[in-house]
């Protein structure tokens, strides 16, 4: 794949005809006049077999009274700039037969309100969040797809829901997606008030292939008794219920859903999260476009509290290199390498566990329930040579307060972090030399004053006391099992 930025209206002058296989303007056309826009889609449309093209949509009010606001208060900085209901008109006029128009922005939209009144904006985004995950469309953006050529245009009109255009030498082919099979698997614990909206959530993907694995990590409460009762909501398709006896932690249950799983993915779900009813068809197109290098796609966190958008989200961080996001997990204390909602590869998945497991039980830890999903995550990038990913096209519904998800107690934090981190740091510095022992101690020193800083010095203490345990007890294990 090859990418040229060039200037628009000179594209006919530098390629000859379809030149191109997409050409794409994002945000431009919004400042030209009708003579100007006219003519550098043309072009476009010349260079390119098929146009993609955004611009802001007039029909958000937020977006349309934010602009108003600040023209009024001279605070508007974008010069001319014209307003876009819709895009059928012009592309019509400029030659272009319209395949596709759609809304997009969810983020985007809300923060127009910072102009109006910056405590709008979470109010606007939970709103928004709240119509994404119902699947209606929401945004300040819209976004369309054309092309000049009638015979491309019936090619894309005439795609089937598994099927993709690949260009073979500039040549456009109808090829069928090879659409894998999935498997959900949600651990859970004493979540008897979660199944009901869990499964009804669950039932909305349209994505259709896939079948439903349920980890009951030795449940006290109905949590049983509810997936029984609830489950017909899943009829189309396998619903797999497994019983732990007894309590074994978030990590050994995913392990046991995974393993137990039938899909070439795995999704690890939790029962108190909400995921998008496009997540894993979004995901499952994206994941084609990598080649050889499997992607981890890491999904952003919408933040909720009792099922309802807060209107924050915790967004998933670009890095340069993997070398500068261990570090930032490390010194933060706080893994970056989200694994819930996106597609894993199954077999990975069992057999990356399996080796954590094995290294766990070798320094005596049974369970792990605190950065169980960024230690599994962390590793098997590391091990898969996955290229980390971050998407913005779907999101994590996250249950951030409630104390039995993520946010664990304070004790359990203290007890797991040291544990994920200790062979996180081997792995990095011992097993795939990605860190030397003088880098090392520069972040080490970062993390402990962080570990002072957020967990007060007593619990900061023990936390860094059981870091330094498990860096050495990994290193031994390691050392040993590798000669």
């Amino acid at each position: 794949m090859s990418f040229e930025v060039y200037d628009g209206f000179l594209l006919s002058k530098k390629w000859s005809k379809e030149f191109f296989d997409i050409v794409f303007s994002g945000g431009v056309i919004k400042h030209f006049n009708d003579e100007e826009l006219l003519k550098f889609l043309k072009e476009m449309a010349y260079a390119g077999k098929y146009v993609v093209v955004t611009v802001p949509y007039s029909k958000s009010e937020i977006y349309r009274l934010s602009k108003e606001l600040r023209i009024q208060t001279n605070t508007w900085s974008y010069g001319f700039e014209r307003d876009f209901e819709t895009l059928k008109g012009i592309f019509k006029r400029a030659g272009l037969i319209m395949l596709h128009e759609e809304v997009i922005g969810v983020g985007a939209e809300a923060g127009y309100a910072r102009w109006i009144n910056p405590n709008l904006v979470s109010l606007k985004l939970a709103e928004n969040l709240t119509k994404f995950f119902r699947n209606e469309s929401v945004g300040s953006w819209l976004i369309a797809i054309g092309t000049a050529n009638e015979h491309l245009a019936n090619i894309f009109k005439s795609l089937q829901p598994r099927q993709k255009i690949a260009f073979v030498e500039g040549t456009p082919r109808i090829y069928e997606r090879l659409v894998s099979p999935v498997s959900i698997v949600v651990p859970i614990l004493n979540g008897e008030k979660y199944i009901n909206r869990l499964l009804k959530n669950i039932s909305h993907q349209i994505f259709k292939d896939f079948e439903f694995v349920i980890v009951d990590d030795g449940s006290t409460d109905g949590t049983l008794d509810e997936v029984n009762k609830y489950k017909e909501l899943l009829a189309n398709c396998e619903v797999k219920i497994i019983r732990n006896e007894t309590n074994l932690g978030t990590f050994r249950a995913r392990q046991i859903g995974a393993e137990n799983s039938e899909g070439k993915f795995v999704v690890f779900h939790d029962a108190d999260d909400l995921i998008h009813p496009k997540t894993m068809e979004r995901l499952l197109n994206d994941i084609e476009n990598f080649g050889n290098r499997k992607p981890l796609l890491a999904v952003p966190c919408a933040l909720m509290n009792n099922g309802s958008f807060i209107g924050q989200i915790w967004s998933v961080n670009f890095f340069k290199n993997d070398i500068e996001r261990f570090t930032e997990e490390i010194v933060a204390l706080s893994g970056r390498t989200s694994i819930i909602n996106t597609l894993l590869d199954r077999q990975e998945i069992v057999n990356t566990g399996n080796n954590i497991l094995k290294l766990l039980s070798y320094v005596g830890i049974e369970k792990l329930s605190v950065a169980e999903d960024s230690l599994l995550g962390d590793i098997i990038t590391l091990e898969g040579n996955l290229l980390f990913v971050p998407v913005f096209y779907t999101y994590r519904g996250y249950e951030r307060d409630n104390p039995d998800s993520f946010s664990k107690k304070l004790e359990r934090r203290i007890m797991d972090i040291p544990v994920w981190i200790g062979l996180l740091v081997n792995f990095l510095t011992y097993k795939k030399k990605l860190f030397d022992e003088k880098y090392l101690l520069g972040i080490e020193r970062l993390m402990k004053e962080n570990a002072l800083k957020f967990y007060g010095e007593v619990n900061g203490k023990k936390l860094i006391e059981r870091y330094e345990f498990y860096k050495r007890e990994f290193r031994k294990v390691l050392t040993k099992h590798t000669e």
